[in-house]
């Protein structure tokens, strides 16, 4: 299955020409989410699938995703209103400069979900 959903990630990259594109899913507590899959485009530097992020690393976006299943999506970091501030640092810091995330819903709960970057 994981390889399945690798394949689909990898079609994503390539056909929208994005750098990384990844499926998140958020811990039962909500206060973080797991990378459960990651593809990346060359000389893009990973992050480890696996890793647990705090949502107070994007806490704008996780909100928005999380409690108002709200796409969150932005062309330049620029675009980002000023209540983004921490994302913004933390985007910039990780070197995304434009981002497509999609929440997901599953069995009534919604997953951070798909992200494109």
């Amino acid at each position: 299955m994981d390889s399945e959903i690798d394949y689909g990630l990898r079609q994503i990259l390539e056909f929208f020409q994005v750098d990384r594109a990844g499926l998140l899913r958020s811990l039962p507590n909500k206060s973080a989410y797991r990378i459960t899959h990651g593809v990346y485009s060359e000389d893009v530097p990973p992050v480890p699938v696996g890793v647990e992020l705090p949502r107070s690393f994007h806490p704008w976006a996780s909100e928005k995703l999380a409690e108002k299943h709200k796409v969150v999506s932005f062309s330049r970091l620029d675009d980002l209103p000023p209540e983004a501030n921490v994302d913004k640092h933390t985007y910039a810091e990780w070197g995304i400069r434009s981002a497509l995330d999609i929440p997901i819903t599953t069995g009534g709960s919604v997953v951070p979900g798909l992200t494109t970057r």
